[in-house]
């Protein structure tokens, strides 16, 4: 049986970096932590795992996002110790999180994220030619629009 974590503050700013990734280093944006129900557009099975205390982060044009982090995060038998991996515990694909945006935004790459409620799983960058130098971690989140989850 894997053991159970809580999950740690630099998970919930990996997750919180990942998403303002795409924002200009000038903007200002505020995190408030507060109850807030899980929403009802995830599975009952996501939904039961989140903790119904969410980040709200807002922005220079209003509300940008609410993030719901992991109650617990199951760990790893052997942990990845790879060069620029600092969450190894965690096996890729663990569901961290979940995310509502409020308003179009886009990633890093210019790419256009529509609003909505997204899952947010724990994934590590590729070591490959397509990826070099995107970030100096290897650490990294990835949402999936919770309308396309079949779980």
């Amino acid at each position: 049986m894997k053991a159970i974590c809580k999950i740690p503050m630099a998970v919930s700013v990996v997750v919180l970096a990942s998403v303002l990734a795409s924002a200009a280093a000038a903007q200002s944006y505020k995190v408030e932590s507060a109850a807030t129900p899980v929403p009802q557009e995830l599975s009952a099975s996501v939904h039961d795992t989140l903790s119904d205390n969410a980040l709200h982060v807002t922005g220079p044009s209003g509300a940008f996002c609410e993030i719901w982090l992991r109650k617990s995060v199951p760990q790893t038998a052997t942990p990845n110790t790879s060069l620029g991996v600092n969450f190894g515990q965690i096996a890729e694909g663990t569901l961290v999180g979940a995310i509502r945006l409020d308003a179009r935004t886009s990633d890093y790459r210019g790419q256009q994220i529509q609003p909505g409620v997204y899952t947010l799983r724990y994934m590590l960058i590729p070591v490959d030619g397509n990826h070099q130098g995107v970030s100096p971690y290897r650490d990294c989140s990835f949402r999936r629009h919770s309308a396309r989850l079949q779980r």
